[in-house]
């Protein structure tokens, strides 16, 4: 099982790369998800694209001061959005997604 994940490219190209080493921290510790990831105006979004386009979990990048605090948040991240999901730390297993998440209204989720 193959997973991808989308940067959306922010309004500087720090913003790029920022979101760029955010989406790949996320995607080698938590293979095969469809993660959504944008960096901009000072915030890190990241989403599960199966889950809801419109909810995710959000850092500032002034909480950033090196590139392992980077990657570290970046999974946390990541790892306390799949948990709200019920789903496991880790890569994907198939049929995983839930259709309640803590926190996301039934009408916003792309599962269900």
């Amino acid at each position: 099982m193959s997973g991808y994940h989308v940067v959306v490219e922010g309004k500087t190209g720090p913003d790029d790369t920022m979101a760029a080493n955010v989406a790949r921290a996320i995607c080698e510790a938590y293979p095969g998800h469809p993660w959504h990831v944008s960096v901009r105006d000072g915030c890190i979004i990241v989403k599960h694209m199966k889950v809801s386009g419109k909810w995710g979990q959000i850092g500032h990048t002034n909480d950033i001061y090196s590139a392992s605090n980077l990657k570290q948040i970046a999974v946390r991240m990541a790892g306390e959005f799949l948990e709200r999901a019920g789903m496991t730390r880790g890569a994907l297993s198939e049929g995983e997604y839930k259709r309640e998440v803590e926190g996301i209204p039934k009408k916003d989720l792309l599962v269900g």
